[in-house]
């Protein structure tokens, strides 16, 4: 599997799902069963490649900022849900992570500060290969370039409104 095939097993699923994650659990999981063993290594390795590159502090600010918090673990769901979104959405946000007030008005019944996470991204492929091999695929390597960035100030709203200036904007117009 390809990297551009990784983000159209994204996009067909999405197609069908819509932004309905339910839907979208049962689609990813209808996809991963036709494919074989090998392919599901390489999707379980591409969710974790585009995983380990969202691992930055930036995002983590706005998903915090978004979430109304955002612990370590609903940081990796956050980061599944980014992944589901697809490719052009996942690469907008890790180069300006405010791009996603553009695009959360356009999700249907979406509230500020409503949780936006999808645990079940992160298992997609390894569950069903897991089912067929009692094995646990394979994790890919790490990039050891990888920068994280500066932690911020969970409460400093000047922080949020400097960097994330269209977020801050979207998430405080429903304060009183």
């Amino acid at each position: 599997m390809t990297e551009d095939q990784f983000w159209d097993f994204i996009a067909n699923a999405r197609a069908v799902a819509g932004h309905d994650l339910e839907a979208l659990r049962e689609q990813f999981s209808v996809q991963a069963e036709t494919l074989s063993n090998d392919e599901l290594v390489a999707l379980h390795g591409w969710i974790w490649t585009f995983l380990n590159r969202s691992y930055l502090s930036k995002l983590w600010a706005a998903a915090y900022l978004i979430n109304g918090g955002c612990s370590d673990d609903g940081f990796d769901y956050f980061r599944g849900w980014l992944v589901a979104q697809g490719k052009t959405v996942f690469f907008a946000a890790l180069e300006n992570p405010d791009s996603l007030a553009d695009y959360l008005p356009q999700i249907p019944d979406w509230e500020p500060y409503e949780e936006l996470e999808f645990e079940d991204m992160l298992s997609v492929a390894s569950d069903v290969y897991q089912a067929r091999t009692d094995q646990y695929p394979p994790f890919p390597p790490r990039d050891a370039n990888h920068q994280f960035g500066e932690m911020w100030n969970e409460d400093d709203d000047d922080f949020y409104q400097e960097h994330f200036p269209n977020l801050f904007a979207l998430m405080s117009q429903n304060e009183d």
